[in-house]
């Protein structure tokens, strides 16, 4: 992301954050991911970090997770994520 951290999901063990000083953080369900397997990750051009899960996505807030409503997507399974710079989200679904 921006500020050089790396983000990793995992199929079942939520999101794994490696700070630039080799700190790590787990992130789960109990700080707000719509599910524990997360498919892919993004960072968007305002420094956003998007999760994408198998129940919908996800914002990172700075303090933890923002499921967002899947109304409209075929399938909430989500496989892919990309913001292109002018803002436009593409989400890739089951």
């Amino acid at each position: 992301d921006h500020g050089g951290r790396l983000w990793i999901g995992s199929d079942g063990g939520g999101v794994t954050r490696l700070d630039p000083g080799g700190r790590l953080t787990v992130y789960s369900r109990d700080d707000g991911l719509p599910s524990h397997s997360v498919w892919a990750l993004t960072s968007a051009p305002d420094g956003t970090v998007w999760a994408a899960t198998e129940l919908g996505v996800a914002r990172w807030t700075g303090q933890r997770w923002q499921a967002l409503p899947t109304t409209g997507l075929r399938d909430p399974r989500v496989w892919a994520l990309r913001v292109l710079r002018d803002g436009t989200f593409l989400v890739g679904t089951y």
